[in-house]
């Protein structure tokens, strides 16, 4: 009698283990994949010719499952930087924007309604816009302020909270978040130390410091720091691997490409995509698979480009798309994942 009830404990334990494996393997397919976007920032002539009546920006939302373009959104006129995002969320477009030509503000555009809203009233040049978690993320510098450094916006009081508004003299180059990781990646240099005799006469190399930092600006993580090379922009892969784009020196002539960080052995290798020339911005995908590159191609055409790091295949994405007559440039984009 005991072996029949062992016997048959054992066959209700196997087929509870079956049934919980086949639940998890039809969880683990039914769910989706994130839906990632490239919010694409352009400017148009208002007059439809040249810059005398000003430029308005442009915003494109480019689905990358469906690669296509979802849609373009006229936003207003820009004084200094355009920079644009879309929460899709919220179906709103916040952007810097200006009422003046002389300097800008931080708008909000209500894609149901068609709204306009002016959000702050003091004069800001933006660099870097970006949402996470429903917080919208920038870097900026307002009045009487040298530098840009980052800021979240406070939804509820109107007001930019800043990383450090007593600190004047640390330039945030480059500025962006991982998706993977979770971090905040910026990339920084001293005014005071960039104006020096040594850099601007003798090595003409801003001496640049790269960290990770938690949402919250909290948990500051220095990873690398040089002046052998003047480092643009920076991008996270993964957990040990940053992506730089580079010049030799400041005024190189030299077309700006990328070097690959490794954190652990702060070993730093050239990396290069096949028929990239030279690259202005940049972001890897979340899954590593792909890369998506503003720059120049091999026969110097000016485009927003998508590099497949698995099959080593190179796209343009605006291949076969045609801008509106207006249409003046190709500014800078943003990748996000919803």
């Amino acid at each position: 009698m005991k072996k029949i009830l062992l016997l048959l404990g054992s066959i209700f334990l196997i087929i509870l283990t079956a049934f919980f494996i086949y639940n998890k393997t039809i969880e683990t397919n039914n769910q989706k994949a994130p839906k990632e976007y490239l919010h694409i920032v352009t400017t148009k002539y208002n007059n439809g010719e040249n810059d005398d009546d000003g430029v308005s920006t442009v915003l494109y939302l480019y689905s990358v499952e469906d690669k296509k373009i979802l849609s373009s959104t006229e936003l207003s006129e820009v004084a200094l930087y355009p920079v644009a995002f879309q929460d899709l969320k919220n179906e709103k477009i916040y952007f810097s924007g200006s009422d003046n030509r002389l300097y800008d503000n931080l708008y909000e555009y209500d894609l149901k309604t068609g709204a306009k809203k002016q959000l702050t009233n003091d004069k800001i040049l933006f660099n870097d816009m970006f949402m996470v978690n429903g917080n919208l993320y920038v870097t900026a510098a307002p009045e009487y302020k040298t530098v840009t450094q980052p800021a979240v916006f406070d939804f509820k009081t109107n007001q930019f909270k800043y990383y450090n508004e007593d600190d004047d003299d640390t330039w945030f180059h480059s500025f962006s978040y991982n998706y993977t990781t979770g971090k905040l990646l910026c990339l920084t240099t001293s005014d005071s130390e960039m104006r020096s005799q040594r850099v601007t006469e003798v090595t003409h190399i801003r001496p640049k410091k790269i960290f990770l930092m938690d949402l919250d600006f909290k948990n500051p993580q220095y990873v690398f720091e040089t002046e052998d090379f003047e480092i643009r922009l920076t991008r996270q892969l993964d957990e040990n691997r940053i992506l730089m784009a580079t010049d030799p020196f400041m005024g190189a002539s030299e077309p700006r490409t990328l070097k690959i960080l490794y954190i652990d052995s702060q070993k730093v290798e050239d990396f290069k995509i096949p028929g990239i020339k030279e690259v202005c911005s940049f972001y890897p995908r979340y899954n590593g698979k792909g890369l998506f590159i503003l720059g120049r191609d091999e026969e110097n055409n000016f485009g927003l480009y998508y590099y497949d790091m698995i099959n080593n295949n190179l796209n343009n994405i605006f291949e076969g798309y045609t801008f509106p007559r207006d249409y003046r440039s190709l500014v800078d984009f943003v990748y996000s994942v919803n």
